[in-house]
């Protein structure tokens, strides 16, 4: 009977490279710089760009004034839409540490 999986294995060790492919497999005179920037995609952020909040938990208005006048992500905000947000999450009752997730995301 024919066995698949020797056959198979047969045919990945034929198609691999063999080791001398693998004595030197970074090209020293590009170096590593060329691929630092796919390496770091995110940008950094300066600690200054974080609203600082008080420990208790933050109230609805303080969430909306933060949203209105504080988001650097949205400049131009739609109250309506702030006010919208707000209610929605005040409908499904998050704990005070979890406030603002719909507002955040949008």
């Amino acid at each position: 009977m024919f066995n698949i999986t020797a056959a198979l294995a047969a045919i990945i060790m034929m198609l691999a490279p063999s080791g001398s492919d693998f004595i030197n497999p970074i090209d020293g005179e590009t170096g590593l710089a060329k691929y630092e920037s796919l390496i770091n995609l995110s940008v950094s952020l300066d600690r200054g760009e974080y609203v600082r909040v008080k420990a208790s938990p933050v109230t609805y208005a303080e969430l909306r004034q933060y949203a209105l006048h504080e988001c650097k992500n949205n400049r131009n905000p739609s109250i309506e839409v702030i006010d919208t947000l707000i209610e929605v999450e005040k409908l499904f009752n998050p704990p005070p540490k979890l406030r603002g997730m719909i507002l955040a995301t949008a």
